[in-house]
C-alpha cells in the first residue's frame, strides 16, 4: 500500500514539474517590464547588432507592439530562413543552435518543426526559402528574456553568419490538435500502470 502510495505521488510529482514548466497561460508583459527589457538591450547592445540604427529603432517599435498585443499566453514564432553557403556557415549554424537550444528548454519552449524545403508547389514566394523552424515560446516573457540574455547576444555572429536572409514573424494557435499536456498525461498514466502492476505482482505478495 505505501509503495503505491509513493508511486502514484512520484507521478503525480512530475507531472506537476512538467504542467509548471510548460506553461503557457501567464500574465502579460507590463510596461515596467518592458522598460527592464530595453534597459537590458541597452547593456548588452543587442540592439546595437542590428545593421543600422535604423532597423534598431524598427526593432524597438515592433516589440513594443508585440507587448500591446500580448496576452500572457504561449505563441509560435515562425523562421523563414535563406541559409548562407559554405563549411563556415553550416558550423556557425550548429554553434548558434548548441548556444539558443538551452535558452529556449530553460523557459518551458522548444522547436516544435524544424524542416527543409524540398521543392515549391504554388507561388514564388518560397523560392528563396531553404529551411522553416517554428519555435513554441511558453510566452512573450520568457522570449523577452532570453533574447537579451548575454549568452545570446554573444551568439548572435553565428546566426548572421550562417543565414544569407531570414524572415521572422509570431502566430497564435487558433486550432491546434497538438494536445501536448494530454500527451504527456496519457503517457504518465502508462508509466503509473505499469508501475503499479510491478508494485502488485513482486512487491505485495501475501507472507507464507
Amino acid at each position: 500500500m505505501v509503495r503505491r502510495l509513493l508511486w502514484t505521488a512520484a507521478i503525480a510529482a512530475l507531472y506537476a514539474f512538467f504542467w509548471n514548466w510548460y506553461g503557457g497561460a501567464g500574465k502579460p508583459v507590463s510596461q515596467a517590464e518592458l522598460a527592464d527589457f530595453f534597459e537590458r538591450v541597452d547593456a548588452n547592445q543587442s540592439a546595437n547588432l542590428l545593421e543600422n540604427e535604423a532597423d534598431a529603432l524598427a526593432f524597438r517599435d515592433r516589440i513594443r507592439a508585440m507587448v500591446a498585443d500580448d496576452d500572457g499566453r504561449e505563441f509560435y514564432m515562425v523562421n523563414l530562413d535563406q541559409l548562407a553557403e559554405g563549411p563556415d556557415a553550416e558550423a556557425a549554424d550548429r554553434r548558434y543552435a548548441e548556444t539558443v537550444l538551452p535558452l529556449l528548454v530553460r523557459r518551458g519552449s522548444f522547436p516544435v518543426l524544424v524542416t527543409t524545403k524540398s521543392s515549391n508547389m504554388l507561388g514564388d514566394f518560397g523560392e528563396e526559402v531553404d529551411r522553416v523552424a517554428i519555435v513554441r515560446y511558453r510566452s512573450l516573457r520568457d522570449f523577452l528574456d532570453m533574447i537579451s540574455h548575454p549568452d545570446l547576444v554573444a551568439g548572435v555572429p553565428d546566426k548572421e553568419a550562417s543565414l544569407a536572409h531570414n524572415d521572422v514573424f509570431v502566430t497564435r494557435p487558433l486550432v491546434s490538435l497538438a494536445g501536448v499536456r494530454s500527451t504527456v498525461a496519457l503517457m504518465l498514466v502508462f508509466v503509473w500502470l505499469i508501475g503499479t502492476w510491478i508494485i502488485n505482482r513482486f512487491f505485495s505478495r501475501p507472507a507464507r
